[in-house]
């Protein structure tokens, strides 16, 4: 009767993946909600758009 070799069984241990600030801030947030904020743009002569928040509801 041939043994068949028995495997070793590892433990394989990799690190935390670190979420970025935006997946941090979106954690947990229902999709069919509108989004909790809003772009603003603050007209500047390089057009800056910037994240306001809350979102004031309409």
């Amino acid at each position: 009767m041939k043994q068949t070799p028995k495997l070793e069984k590892s433990l394989v241990i990799k690190p935390k993946k670190e979420k970025s600030r935006l997946k941090q801030m979106f954690n947990g947030y229902d999709t069919n909600k509108p989004y909790p904020f809003e772009v603003v743009d603050k007209g500047n002569s390089v057009t800056e758009k910037h994240l306001s928040f809350p979102c004031r509801q309409k």
